[in-house]
């Protein structure tokens, strides 16, 4: 007389059948078919006729290693609901009408000035530069609206070495102040760029610090 075992065989190792049913990982369907969930599952019915102990070992080791040699992607990261924004879903966003999720708060509510500019002659148009700790990003904002662009920009590779640059541009105002779309940058400098106007030509590329 023999015995048979039903096994799963996860990511995580070998499960009895009735462990393994709705784990989330393997989901059991009938005895010879399961439906995989998160992970790649193998099912087998092990038999121990005129097997000895250490076959047996070795024939779940050797299953074992299968199913963790799977390589599983990465689950995409969840868009955020409209109006949110967090991570790299944050870069092209408005930061006065974009709020962090899942905070709630305005991505411009704790925004601080990290380098600023004057335009030369000019000396009552300014340039800021813009941080929001809270979503991780940098925008440019002047206190004119008389310009060509006004853009924060994100040099690669380097602020003294900028072969390309990942550019976003002038979105919206309040009539105080005109301000550029995010970049999510927690780690990358970004700088502000403006093309000051004088009438309809170009008077200064107005520039903060590369931070």
């Amino acid at each position: 007389m023999h015995s048979a075992r039903d096994l799963i065989f996860d990511g995580r190792g070998g499960l009895d059948r009735a462990a393994a049913t709705n784990t989330g990982y393997c989901h059991v369907q009938n005895s010879s078919t399961i439906q995989a969930g998160s992970q790649h599952c193998v099912y087998v019915r092990l038999s121990t006729k005129g097997a000895t102990m250490p076959k047996i070992i070795r024939v779940m080791a050797l299953l074992v290693a299968i199913a963790t040699s799977v390589v599983i992607p990465a689950t995409a990261s969840a868009a955020p609901p409209a109006g949110y924004c967090y991570g790299d879903y944050c870069s092209g966003m408005d930061p006065n009408t974009t709020r962090h999720y899942p905070s709630g708060a305005y991505c411009a509510a704790d925004g601080e000035t990290v380098a600023h500019s004057y335009t030369p002659n000019l000396s009552y148009k300014l340039v800021e530069l813009r941080w929001s700790n809270r979503c991780g990003t940098n925008w440019v904002r002047a206190n004119f609206g008389h310009f060509e662009w006004l853009e924060a920009r994100q040099p690669w590779p380097s602020c003294s070495e900028r072969s390309s640059e990942y550019k976003q541009g002038y979105v919206s105002n309040n009539g105080s102040y005109w301000w550029s779309r995010m970049i999510y940058s927690p780690t990358r400098p970004v700088y502000g760029s403006a093309m000051v106007l004088w009438g309809s030509e170009r008077w200064h590329d107005t520039q903060t610090a590369c931070v």
